[in-house]
């Protein structure tokens, strides 16, 4: 090293322990790296080639931080494609007293793997809120076989995944009207259930605003 401050850039692989405390770190630095917001790591040098230098870094701990992903984080839901009828719903729902407004569907995912790494997504439980109201879910605690996204992929999840649209009838009539001339955009609240690598069952708490919902096939 030259006299004086010197700046090196240092390149390394995060290793994760498989108890339960060490996993929950691991979803949260996810968690913030998918929000594109900064994780603080303590780093220490165990081991430096130069003995001199080991002697007098060797245990040192460096304060740093794990930036989150730029551009304000990632955007894993491109679309949500509904495989419904919103003629037959509207029908449907016309029939029904006032309390009986839930009606069971179907939707295809168009998805981005934001990272690297094979993803396998082992479950998967989503919130669905349209102009501020839950309007629907997407729960499948165990994915079988799971769905396998390769680095950095993107595309159409070959998987139908089951939706409940669940709100005031009125709410949901609008919904449907609009969708049978067009897209809408919505909010995804999610709770991610993930392996990569021998890490598995990390459960990442996951946002995010304007995903497009249109009718698909």
């Amino acid at each position: 090293l030259p006299h004086g401050n010197s700046t090196i850039m240092l390149t390394g692989t995060i290793n994760v322990g498989q108890s339960d405390a060490n996993r929950r770190a691991f979803s949260g630095a996810l968690e913030k790296l998918l929000a594109g917001k900064p994780t603080p790591l303590e780093p220490s040098f165990a081991r430096v080639s130069t003995a001199l230098y080991d002697s007098a870094l060797g245990g040192l701990t460096v304060p740093a931080d794990l930036p989150g992903l730029p551009g304000g984080g990632a955007r894993i839901f491109n679309r949500v494609s509904l495989l419904l009828d919103p003629a037959a719903n509207l029908f449907e729902l016309a029939g029904r007293p006032i309390w009986g407004n839930s009606l069971h569907d179907a939707a295809r995912l168009d998805v981005t793997n934001p990272f690297n790494v094979t993803l396998a997504v082992l479950g998967l439980s989503a919130s669905v809120e349209y102009e501020g109201e839950a309007i629907a879910s997407v729960v499948v605690p165990q994915l079988l076989p799971p769905v396998l996204l390769p680095p950095l992929w993107s595309g159409v999840v070959d998987r139908r995944f089951p939706v409940e649209l669940d709100a005031p009838i009125a709410k949901l009539q609008a919904l449907l009207g609009r969708l049978a001339f067009g897209s809408v955009a919505v909010s995804l609240r999610a709770n991610i259930t993930l392996r990569t690598g021998n890490l598995t069952n990390l459960t990442v708490a996951y946002r995010q605003e304007n995903v497009s919902v249109a009718l698909g096939r």
